[in-house]
């Protein structure tokens, strides 16, 4: 997908809710290295992923990273 050109109110948007994102992305991630049970923590550790590929999205038109 190449960078799309969005308008800045939107582009504000966008950073928002790439901020949710990679935040949950961070938030999983931690909480299935402090899960013992196996099916747990490969869900948590999915969700994880699942979210940083909707942050990787989002930045595709944002075209900004953020943390």
């Amino acid at each position: 997908m190449k960078n799309v050109m969005i308008n800045e109110r939107i582009k504000r948007e966008v950073i928002r809710f790439q901020k949710s994102e990679i935040t949950e992305h961070v938030i999983y991630k931690k909480l299935a290295k402090c899960t013992k049970d196996p099916h747990n923590k490969r869900v948590l550790n999915q969700l994880s992923e699942e979210e940083k590929s909707h942050y990787d999205l989002l930045k595709k038109y944002s075209n900004t990273e953020v943390k």
